[in-house]
């Protein structure tokens, strides 16, 4: 990992720093981004999926959901989706890299 890397894992650790370890985190790029390379044990919700309708599987609106996307963008929009639905602990992980440092879990592909 090089500097800017090591900088961008403590900032995501910082701003995360009350997030809980058993969160649900949720990616919502799309499948094919997703494929690429994900969080280990992300859930895949597309934003368009979520703007469309679709539900997050997830029953109990005050668990702790972590939401992140390529930069922080669609997540942030997911973020505010997800609030309106009654969601109440829902956080903007950022990328994919930070979520993966914050919760120390490797990123995979397929």
């Amino acid at each position: 990992m090089n500097w800017l890397e090591q900088l961008r894992a403590d900032m995501a650790r910082n701003k995360m720093a009350d997030v809980p370890a058993d969160s649900v985190i949720v990616d919502v790029r799309s499948p094919g981004e997703f494929q690429m390379g994900h969080v280990q044990g992300a859930l895949l919700l597309p934003l368009s999926d979520l703007m469309g309708g679709a539900a997050l599987p997830v029953e109990d609106k005050d668990t702790p959901i972590v939401v992140y996307c390529a930069s922080g963008g669609r997540s942030s929009m997911a973020q505010a989706l997800l609030a309106q639905m009654g969601y109440s602990r829902v956080t903007n992980g950022g990328s994919p890299q930070e979520v993966a440092a914050v919760f120390n879990k490797p990123l995979v592909a397929g």
